[in-house]
């Protein structure tokens, strides 16, 4: 889809006193300086809704408006089936490739976005947050309407978070806990990677080999905790990336590729997917004065759904498995 694109910021003292130029060259510096000193030249740029110059000092507060006129989003599935609600929450099946806030490529296309428009709640609020490329279950609040109690809470009422994985190669653990602590690596070539290291975060996930083939394995994680990227990179340390991985596959290669739009036919043959094959698919809660309850995230995209059909009965297995962690 193609719009014209306003994208608007306050100033705030980081940038106080700072030349126009020199505060968004430093500040977004995604872009080089000369793509943002050529935006300011051609009007695009405005402060207070004046045309900007390079030059000119901006104070706490100004508002900065950037407009990008015929910005194009990848069209992208934002269908997200509601699985499960009450009058104040929603959980949602999340479509692979839908981005829950807006990023670099996607503003409108968002999880967020869409529920706003079709929902018509303005105060929305992710409860969890899924990766783009991760599909499946995700709890989100009409803010204004949930007690404050609840909400800081709210994780006392998940009594298990479920992962639907399919990895490479034959998963070699019928069960296995990894605890691995982990941080962001903070060096290239992608400083936000999670690695394990002794002064890192406390994790812990619980896998289960539910089915495998000479190529591919069905692998059911449980969070005991929730640090970012905490499948992906444990199972990055166990020599089993998913399918579709670009991060913690082959030292981010294709992450790094896709980051500068250089990912070729080749390359998604490769990678066996177009997202990564990651699925969140059940939670167990326990509500205030409601039972437990498991619920189920039980469509998946195309790719996932190819991959499910090599591995006989493994709904109920992956079932079993859920209910017998009680």
């Amino acid at each position: 889809m193609k719009y014209d694109l306003k994208l608007s910021t306050i100033i705030d003292a980081r940038s106080e006193g700072k030349s126009l130029f020199e505060a968004i060259s430093d500040r977004f510096s995604y872009q080089s300086p000369e793509f943002w000193l050529k935006r300011i030249e051609e009007g695009l740029i405005t402060i207070n809704s004046q045309r900007a110059k390079p030059d000119q000092l901006l104070c706490s507060g100004d508002l900065l408006d950037f407009m990008v006129p015929d910005f194009e989003e990848p069209d992208i599935n934002t269908d997200y089936q509601t699985v499960w609600r009450n009058d104040f929450l929603l959980l949602i099946n999340k479509p692979a490739g839908l981005p829950v806030h807006s990023t670099r490529r996607f503003y409108y296309q968002t999880l967020v976005g869409e529920i706003r428009r079709r929902e018509g709640f303005t105060d929305i609020n992710p409860l969890q947050r899924l990766d783009r490329e991760t599909s499946g279950l995700m709890f989100v609040s009409q803010t204004s309407a949930v007690p404050k109690k609840f909400h800081k809470n709210f994780k006392n009422y998940l009594k298990g978070k479920f992962y639907l994985a399919i990895v490479r190669g034959r998963f070699s653990h019928d069960e296995l806990s990894m605890t691995q602590p982990l941080k962001e690596a903070s060096v290239p070539p992608v400083r936000y990677k999670m690695i394990a290291a002794p002064d890192g975060k406390t994790t812990r996930t619980d896998f289960y080999c539910i089915d495998r083939n000479d190529d591919f394995s069905l692998v059911l994680a449980r969070l005991e905790t929730g640090r970012k990227h905490q499948i992906r990179a444990h199972l990055e340390i166990l020599g089993f990336p998913l399918i579709g991985e670009k991060l913690y596959y082959k030292n981010a290669l294709y992450f790094l590729k896709r980051c500068n739009d250089e990912l070729q036919a080749e390359d998604m043959a490769q990678l066996g997917a177009q997202n990564h094959l990651l699925h969140s698919y059940a939670v167990k809660t326990a509500f205030p004065g409601e039972p437990p309850s498991y619920h189920y995230a039980d469509k998946f995209s195309v790719e996932f759904s190819q991959k499910l059909d090599c591995f006989k009965d493994w709904q109920e297995k992956a079932r079993k498995i859920i209910t017998a962690c009680d």
